[in-house]
């Protein structure tokens, strides 16, 4: 464990001069706590971006999340007595990271900042018009949200990312920024056939039972019949919804596919685990691709001024819970 014991510990101070990455100099002085330990780590107060092309690479399996390769910037794995201060910075995030993975530690706190990403891991549009004669709803799509329409589907792209229209969604009212009344009538959005052509799928036999709900084999025999058609930029045109339309003057929210990409649930803002004392203080947590903060086989955590709250005018924070 990297710790104060037998050398003196150094309280690491960062320049808003690492800003355009902080990734790779936030990670190489964690990666030597071994031989140069750490008190605490502060930051001068500003906008840090952490990319995840130089982060450090781990493997996780989060319950209620997808098992994932991912990246982090903040690895702290069997760390004791450590603060982060960020003083009042915003960490922005761009792609599947996982910003902070504290593992196997003892009194880790983290205080005054607030994550972010540069571009969310859902999508949002506003309803404009509808036609049921035609069964057919228009959405308007912001600058925010790129897209690109692939063999008649809306998909949404991001960095490092991307995600479906059809899959897990729901829709909001922004006057209350709540969710709409009875969104379950109008979400999730999707309209699923059956194939009309398939040859020899009887002749695969599989030794042991399988779960035909796996993501891998969820879609076999299905197809979608929905499709959309751009009217103009940033104005697209959805078909063949299976439900109700959506209400005009409703913002249609979209993280995808469970399953698509491995998942819609891959980088919680907080992963805690098998931890003694957390502490986690005047903390922003504007947007997650997952939960704001998840923590399993712990023991004595504190949350006090734990926000998880929308940014930029987005309906969404976390695309799951705030806490689990």
């Amino acid at each position: 464990s990297f710790s104060k014991a037998n050398m003196e510990a150094e309280a690491v101070v960062f320049s808003i001069d690492i800003a355009e990455d902080a990734t790779p100099k936030v990670l190489e002085r964690i990666l030597s706590a071994d031989k140069n330990p750490i008190a605490s780590i502060q930051f001068e107060k500003g906008t840090y971006h952490f990319y995840p092309d130089k982060a450090y690479e781990t493997y996780c399996q989060i319950s209620n999340h997808d098992d994932v390769l991912t990246r982090t910037a903040f690895p702290l794995f069997n760390f004791k007595d450590i603060a982060i201060d960020g003083q009042g910075s915003t960490f922005i995030f761009h792609g599947k990271m996982i910003p902070f993975i504290i593992d196997g530690c003892e009194n880790i706190e983290v205080k005054n900042l607030s994550v972010d990403w540069a571009q969310t891991f859902h999508s949002e549009g506003l309803v404009v018009a509808n036609d049921e004669e035609n069964n057919s709803f228009d959405l308007q799509i912001s600058d925010e949200y790129p897209y690109e329409i692939r063999n008649e589907q809306l998909i949404f792209i991001k960095e490092y990312y991307e995600h479906t229209l059809i899959g897990q969604s729901i829709l909001y009212d922004p006057e209350r920024k709540a969710i709409a009344f009875n969104t379950e009538a109008y979400t999730p959005i999707g309209a699923m056939k059956k194939h009309k052509v398939s040859h020899n799928l009887d002749r695969i036999q599989y030794k042991y039972k399988i779960d035909r709900r796996a993501p891998e084999m969820a879609q076999i025999g299905r197809e979608n019949r929905m499709r959309v058609e751009q009217i103009k930029p940033g104005l697209v045109r959805v078909f063949n919804n299976k439900k109700k339309l959506p209400p005009v003057g409703n913002i249609l929210v979209s993280k995808g596919i469970k399953g698509y990409q491995g998942g819609n649930r891959q980088a919680p803002a907080f992963r805690v685990i098998r931890t003694v004392g957390f502490d986690a203080k005047n903390v922003n947590v504007h947007h997650a691709g997952g939960m704001g903060l998840i923590a399993e086989n712990c023991e004595n955590l504190v949350l006090d001024g734990f926000n998880v709250t929308p940014s930029n005018g987005r309906m969404v924070s976390t695309t799951a819970d705030a806490t689990h």
